[in-house]
């Protein structure tokens, strides 16, 4: 089992109000705008963070990603490592590796013993044991292990990529006019398909 919880929220959205409000087309509607950014945050949680269908964090945020024990190794095919696979990218760093060991103690492993790999752009990164490593033994309990990583694309909303940034603003365009348009779903496949393979938000057809 793991678990995912949000330790430091994201301090931006991906787009201002003015910028949303040019994209969707609703310059010169001044009476509408705190309900224009309900609907701007409303899609940005269909894709950001743990309950976003994309498995992307847009705006720098920091996560406790939490494991019953570190993985084994040579179980998964192609996986000989046991490699921890970081839930949420980009991944901008792994702050900790903290797990309880046998006699019950928290301890936390170096930076040493471990190394990130496959961490470039939107692909899915993993961390795994040091050369000549293997991962601790842990005691038998729910969540023994604990990895706090940062993740998002930046600190500012013009960090996001610009194809989220739009479908953003195609959703709230849609939610604002009471429409059913599949637009948002499909610029974010085509963008996650040519990023990512595999990994696609299910988006399309919705104004939520």
């Amino acid at each position: 089992m793991s678990s995912l919880t949000l330790i430091t929220a994201p301090a931006a959205l991906p787009l201002t109000l003015s910028e949303l409000k040019a994209g969707a087309r609703l310059d010169g509607i001044d009476d509408d705008d705190a309900l224009i950014m309900g609907y701007l945050r409303s899609a940005v949680q269909q894709i950001d963070g743990r309950d976003g269908g994309g498995g992307l964090a847009l705006i720098t945020q920091v996560w406790d990603y939490k494991l019953d024990a570190f993985p084994l190794s040579n179980v998964m095919p192609g996986d000989p490592y046991g490699a921890v696979r970081v839930p949420l990218s980009p991944l901008q760093s792994v702050g900790s590796i903290s797990y309880v060991d046998l006699a019950g103690a928290t301890q936390t492993l170096s930076a040493s013993l471990y190394q990130v790999v496959g961490n470039g752009g939107d692909s899915r990164p993993k961390i795994v044991p040091a050369w000549g490593q293997t991962w601790p033994d842990t005691r038998d309990q729910p969540e023994a292990v604990t990895v706090r990583f940062t993740a998002g694309y930046g600190d500012d909303a013009n960090d996001v990529p610009e194809p989220i940034r739009q479908a953003l603003t195609l959703m709230v365009q849609n939610a604002y006019d009471g429409c059913e348009s599949d637009g948002p779903g499909r610029l974010l496949e085509q963008y996650m398909m040519f990023m990512r393979p595999g990994a696609l938000p299910s988006l399309a057809g919705s104004t939520r």
